[in-house]
């Protein structure tokens, strides 16, 4: 989450494409730093554990989707 928010306020991206929980700083901490510094740019979250409730809280902040991350083992992360 760190090294991305710093990718983002050096590069230009057309959009991020991020996951829910990382180390150092979450998805919504990133969201929300980002807006912080008046960036406007598409963010799609990707998650096996974000709940409703969060999903609801990055889009206020102008999160397009969270998606569930596919469980293709059937194994739990």
């Amino acid at each position: 989450g760190k090294d991305a928010f710093s990718k983002i306020l050096s590069s230009n991206y057309d959009a991020i494409v991020s996951d829910w929980k990382m180390p150092g700083m979450d998805g919504l901490s990133l969201i929300k730093n980002v807006r912080a510094e008046n960036i406007i740019i598409p963010f799609i979250f990707l998650s096996g554990h974000a709940q409703l409730t969060e999903e609801k809280e990055m889009a206020n902040y102008g999160a397009y989707k969270l998606f569930q991350k596919p469980d293709i083992l059937g194994v739990p992360e």
